[in-house]
């Protein structure tokens, strides 16, 4: 039996609570420093001024980022009524207000326009970029431009709390490319009151929860050996497609790339499934005739 050993390079995900002032780049940044590992990527940015769990792909785990797009992420957020500004969030400059203040019942009510499939336009100050510039850049230079509607998924939106007669706290969970803030800014325009976001806090992201994550503080000052014990594997956001072992004998063939034959599964053809060895993952892709084709090789483990 060929002798396995795991790199020494640090693989998986850890999960920060980001706090609030700092923009998700920097954090990525503060673990380089403190890691020394070159390739961190991430299953979405939050704002500076939003607080919340952070998933960073560490090492080889970056391959896998691209699944976590499509997972859900769930938000909790105060809505300021009577208040509309140019960021749609509490950070922005007041553009419009009302003195109106609807009651929770007719908020309840309004909020249901906005679950399941919907058209949403992007705040102004976001990431999306326009002719190659970043609109947030095209905000802070003053100049004048148009965000496109884009479609998005929100699967349930829930009040809180009415905290007083100017705030309303809710739960809001969307998939990809969905925005508090502008959710915030169109149930306000829809009551008639204008509204804005604040206190904006991601709880929940794909199958990693805030409950799990560990402040950027508390990161900085751990040791060695406590930073392992956080960082989940590289597999987590896999867990939901189907999996298949592999011999030992095999898995050279399987990381270099090679087609593999796969025996005895329940069906002959997969979209997306990952072959491990044991517990570790050693490629994902599809399988077509009960022959596994990799799209990414995992260099986790060495011979």
């Amino acid at each position: 039996m060929t002798k396995i050993h795991l790199l020494n390079d640090l693989h998986g995900w850890l999960l920060i609570d980001k706090p609030k002032g700092i923009g998700s780049t920097k954090v990525v940044s503060s673990i380089k420093k403190k890691t020394g590992i070159k390739k961190i990527g991430h299953g979405g940015t939050l704002d500076p001024d939003a607080t919340g769990i952070l998933a960073l792909a560490l090492g080889e785990a970056t391959k896998t980022v691209r699944f976590i797009g499509d997972f859900l992420k769930t938000y909790t957020f105060t809505m300021r009524l009577g208040i509309a500004t140019d960021t749609d969030d509490s950070s922005g400059k007041i553009i419009n207000q009302s003195s109106d203040r609807p009651e929770t019942q007719v908020i309840k009510e309004a909020l249901k326009n906005f679950e399941g499939h919907i058209s949403q336009v992007p705040p102004k100050l976001s990431a999306i970029k326009i002719n190659g510039e970043r609109a947030y850049k095209l905000f802070h230079q003053g100049s004048q431009y148009e965000l496109s509607a884009r479609q998005v998924f929100i699967k349930k939106i829930l009040v809180l709390k009415r905290k007083n007669k100017d705030e309303v706290s809710l739960k809001f969970t969307c998939g990809k490319g969905g925005y508090v803030r502008s959710l915030a800014r169109d149930v306000g325009n829809l009551l008639g009151c204008y509204g804005h976001a604040h206190d904006i806090r991601r709880i929940a992201c794909g199958p990693f929860s805030v409950e799990n994550s560990i402040g950027l503080d508390e990161f900085e000052r751990m040791k060695n050996p406590k930073l392992l014990q956080n960082v989940l594997p590289t597999e987590t956001v896999l867990k939901e497609f189907p999996n298949f072992s592999c011999k030992a004998k095999d898995i050279n063939k399987i990381l270099n790339g090679s087609s593999y034959e796969i025996n005895k599964i329940p069906k002959p053809d997969y979209g997306l499934v990952w072959i491990r060895f044991q517990n570790i993952p050693l490629a994902f892709g599809k399988v077509k005739n009960e022959i596994f084709f990799p799209a990414r090789v995992f260099n986790i483990l060495k011979r």
